[in-house]
């Protein structure tokens, strides 16, 4: 073997000195050459071949940067050692040449021991090859590839795709050992190359940084194999942080539905000639089955009739060489006949043998499940009314949906990333905020009416629910806001209210006025023909003094319904049919029923009970009224059902529709506000107002109020 070359360029000779003495004790084919300035560097280059150069970084006759330069044209592919007095920091981030494969400093007592090493090394890598049947493997595989010895862990050789990945020059891979690239402590990464060698285990997933300091997940395929009397590791690395990434992507948003739990979701295989040649227990559990089973076998039994094409032109293209690598899902068959969606991550391997197919499995059923809901979930936000928007724990908008755009004119990007309060109209008191924020970090649901203020600055009225969303641990990851838009209701609900005080406070001095007047001429016109016109005028002023009671009623019925009174409607009944019958002795009143049967309500149920048995006396066409009234108990329906029944006129089409549509028309209305009032304060307990015809005359009202609790 002829005798490698170590250049030394160093304005002292300890350092050419030193090394020589180290490396004759290593290595008996070494030279060492000193110069002490780049111009005698450069003239030596040119002289002769030089396998390695150490090089301190100060130098009497150029800037480092120059030499650099040279090397550059001169050396482009010789390994550079930087041996120098200048401080590890300085050297680390000041030396920019492709070829580096160390950095060391001077002063330490094992400095020259250690550079030697650093040089033994890369004159021994130089020499050693690959075996045969590897050299295509190593030059033209799109998978990195490491040679490593068992023991110490050095890297002996790498091919291109190594150096590719890991961003470090050939020179640099194999001045270095695996636990230089692993993330793992040095102990445990010797474990597994002991196990590796042991064939105890050969597949590992490590955590390897790149040059640039990028940590990424690899999967190492790691073999034995002896050649030139050694025994290294063949280890074929795989990055996978893409899948992982993808894993923990989908973790995170399925957190905020439902959460997956952690699992190692990677399945690796080869397959040769269209059958699998490997897989690992991962990617043959995808398939409900284990690796031995699996080997050996087409891998269109695995694939869903439905996706042979698919998989099919994929596999041809990469046997062929049209493409170098695939990615795509199918639906995948287990062994028990179930269906799996898998996703499939290959590449094409040219080996002496012929095309191989090495890739990654991963089973993607539930996230496709997951991306589903989430497509149909997203299609109802976008269409549902109220606006609603979700942040994150510190209050940060992440989504809005289309209906908030609307409504706070604020657009998605306008509002992403920023906090609700931008919709602040600063009409809500300090207080209610104080409350708000106390309901939702006790994780509870916050529900209220609120004022805010739109982009261009108007007002809009909104009743909001706020809800917390949890982790698994309880803690709170974020918020969602449901937001409908009151404003129209607000403004009616304000106009109805000054309408009913004008109304109510005009209409009664009116009805004073009209009163008084009338009871001032009522003597001047006894038994005169003016006498009717003095009483007709007396009925309507009392007609419309019921109406405006009845009005205040409406809006006490409205406003409120106190759902812990109870009413007993047996003897509701009973009581008010005796003073009906008291009051009109024409009248003919018939009850039937239960002696006791209770409903949650107040004094708004009696009201509406007299007003439909007022209404069946009085509304009649006959000489005497002859009402029935029905009350029984619907066990069913858990409901109290009363029918009042009548032999008058009834109610005619244009009387009835109104009530049925819940809206009255100037050509559809009731005369009064009697059964819309009946109607209202039985909704308004939960209850269904009904109307019918009577058989074989008159009208028959039915109302259903819910039974009371433990009755």
């Amino acid at each position: 073997m002829s005798a490698d070359t170590v250049l030394v360029v160093d304005p002292s000779s300890d350092t050419a000195a030193g090394l020589r003495e180290h490396l004759e004790v290593v290595l008996d084919h070494a030279e060492v050459e000193h110069v002490e300035t780049v111009q005698e560097a450069c003239s030596a280059i040119e002289a002769r071949d030089v396998d390695v150069i150490v090089s301190e970084y100060v130098l009497p006759d150029a800037e480092f940067s120059t030499f650099a330069d040279t090397l550059g044209t001169e050396a482009p592919t010789t390994p550079l050692i930087v041996f120098s007095s200048a401080p590890f920091a300085l050297l680390k981030s000041a030396v920019e040449v492709a070829t580096l494969a160390d950095v060391r400093t001077k002063g330490g007592p094992d400095q020259l021991e250690l550079l030697a090493a650093s040089v033994s090394r890369l004159l021994t890598s130089a020499h050693k090859t690959p075996p045969t049947g590897l050299d295509t493997l190593f030059s033209d595989h799109v998978l990195p590839m490491l040679l490593v010895e068992p023991d110490s862990g050095d890297i002996v050789a790498v091919n291109d795709a190594a150096v590719s990945f890991y961003k470090y020059s050939h020179a640099e891979l194999t001045s270095m050992a695996i636990q230089d690239l692993n993330a793992l402590d040095a102990a445990e990464v010797a474990r597994k190359r002991q196990q590796a060698l042991s064939k105890e285990s050969s597949h590992f997933v490590f955590p390897h940084r790149l040059k640039t300091g990028e940590l990424c997940t690899v999967e190492v395929n790691s073999t034995p194999i002896e050649y030139e009397g050694d025994v290294l590791l063949f280890s074929i690395i795989q990055d996978i942080s893409a899948q992982v990434e993808s894993e923990q992507a989908l973790t995170l948003a399925k957190t905020r539905f439902e959460r997956l739990s952690e699992q190692n979701i990677v399945g690796v295989y080869t397959i040769e000639d269209r059958r699998f040649s490997y897989v690992n227990p991962v990617a043959a559990d995808i398939f409900g089955t284990t690796p031995d089973q699996m080997i050996g076998t087409s891998v269109f039994d695995y694939i869903a009739a439905e996706d042979h094409d698919l998989a099919e032109s994929h596999i041809a293209n990469r046997e062929r060489g049209t493409a170098d690598a695939a990615h795509y899902t199918f639906t995948g068959v287990r062994s028990d006949g179930t269906r799996v969606r898998v996703e499939a991550h290959g590449g094409r391997v040219q080996t002496d043998d012929g095309v191989s197919i090495v890739g990654v499995l991963i089973d993607v059923t539930d996230r496709d499940t997951y991306e589903r809901e989430l497509h149909r979930l997203s299609q109802v936000l976008r269409y549902v009314a109220p606006a609603i928007y979700i942040t994150d724990a510190d209050g940060a908008i992440e989504y809005v949906n289309p209906a908030f755009e609307r409504i706070t004119g604020y657009t998605e990007a306008e509002a992403f990333g920023r906090n609700p309060n931008i919709l602040s109209s600063g009409r809500m008191g300090e207080e209610y905020y104080q409350q708000m924020y106390a309901t939702l970090t006790a994780a509870e649901v916050w529900e209220e009416s609120i004022v805010n203020r739109r982009k261009d600055g108007e007002f809009y009225y909104a009743y909001q629910t706020i809800a917390p969303y949890l982790d698994d641990e309880g803690t709170i990851e974020g918020f969602v806001a449901i937001q409908s838009d009151t404003t129209d209701a607000k403004i009616r609900e304000q106009i109805l209210e000054v309408f009913q005080r004008i109304f109510r406070h005009n209409l009664r001095n009116k009805i004073n006025i009209i009163r008084g007047n009338t009871d001032l001429l009522e003597p001047l016109v006894v038994q005169t023909p003016e006498e009717a016109y003095i009483v007709s005028i007396q009925n309507a002023a009392e007609a419309l003094n019921s109406l405006s009671e009845k009005a205040a009623i409406v809006s006490e019925t409205v406003d409120s319904s106190d759902g812990d009174k109870r009413i007993d409607l047996s003897r509701l009944l009973e009581r008010q049919a005796t003073q009906f019958s008291e009051a009109y002795p024409h009248a003919t009143i018939t009850c039937n029923g239960p002696k006791k049967l209770v409903v949650p309500g107040d004094g708004s149920v009696e009201v509406a009970i007299h007003e439909l048995l007022e209404n069946a006396i009085i509304h009649t066409d006959r000489s005497e009224s002859v009402v029935e009234v029905t009350l029984r108990e619907d066990e069913s329906e858990e409901m109290a059902v009363l029918v009042i029944a009548d032999v008058g006129p009834g109610l005619t089409d244009v009387e009835r529709l109104p009530l049925e549509l819940g809206k009255e028309t100037p050509l559809q209305h009731t005369t009064g506000l009697g059964l819309w009032l009946v109607k209202w304060i039985v909704t308004s307990h939960g209850g269904e107002l009904l109307l019918e015809d009577n058989e074989p005359r008159g009208l028959k009202v039915i109302i259903s109020l819910p039974l009371a609790d433990g009755i």
